[in-house]
């Protein structure tokens, strides 16, 4: 649903994400970053931390729209749309996270950033749409 006073987008927080991850993809040339506030550079460094714990194999085109996902997460997060979290999250991935060298540190750097603070919500909300059967990839795919 569409509202251009002031305009918004109101629905499903899962189908608007998509939305946008649609738009901006097709939007703008490869190369091109459509997010000036959140410099490339750092969401990229922040993207492959994560990534790096998964073996799910990277092409160009799939790497360039997990980093947009996460760039549109950050700022969905950020604007205070949220999306419902499976209570799994916190029993099945957030433990394998934390076991990660330095993580506590790292998260708190990434605050700083991108002016957002690394909770384990905020981490839930930027990746669960990497995290769940019916969305993009199904969990075990994406940790194994």
């Amino acid at each position: 649903e569409l509202s251009f006073t002031p305009s918004e987008i109101r629905g499903n927080e899962i189908d608007i994400r998509y939305f946008f991850a649609q738009y901006f993809s097709e939007r703008y040339y490869f190369l091109d970053w459509p997010f000036p506030d959140l410099p490339v550079e750092d969401l990229t460094e922040f993207a492959d931390f994560f990534y790096k714990i998964t073996n799910y194999p990277m092409r160009f085109s799939i790497y360039r729209m997990y980093k947009l996902m996460i760039a549109i997460s950050i700022h969905r997060v950020k604007n205070g749309h949220f999306i419902d979290l499976p209570n799994h999250f916190y029993k099945e991935y957030y433990p394998l996270l934390k076991s990660i060298p330095n993580f506590q540190e790292t998260l708190a750097y990434f605050s700083k950033h991108f002016g957002l603070e690394m909770t384990p919500d905020t981490i839930a909300q930027i990746f669960i749409s990497f995290l769940q059967n019916d969305i993009f990839l199904d969990p075990q795919e994406f940790f194994n």
